[in-house]
């Protein structure tokens, strides 16, 4: 039985698209993170709205590549089917808790910009 202890990571996509006229990614992307003590959730990117951004990448590759090089490890990925370029994504992720770092370090809210 393992020692570890672990701490947690879901990013989820609703309804991300690519619009041609805007030359851009538009979506709805969250993070939530389960640790010990807290929970934190983030709300990355909104596809509607005054809080609307365009990102000229994929924003969701972009986030699950930056938790990978944080030491998180893809534990599962669902997609709808056809979900490739909109729909709905959710990638759970885990990684052992370390002590004195924060569940949410480092933060994509700081690495995440369109």
């Amino acid at each position: 039985m393992s020692e570890h202890q672990w701490e947690f990571c879901e990013l989820s996509l609703f309804g991300g698209w690519w619009k041609q006229r805007e030359k851009g990614w538009i979506c709805n992307l969250w993070v939530q993170y389960y640790g010990q003590d807290r929970a934190p959730s983030y709300h990355l990117a909104e596809a509607e709205g005054k809080n609307m951004k365009i990102w000229g990448y994929d924003p969701f590759a972009k986030a699950m590549g930056l938790l990978g090089v944080a030491g998180w490890e893809l534990v599962s990925l669902e997609s709808e089917p056809g979900a490739s370029d909109s729909g709905k994504r959710v990638a759970v992720f885990k990684r052992p808790v370390q002590s004195g770092r924060a569940v949410d370090e480092p933060k994509l809210t700081d690495l995440l910009k369109p």
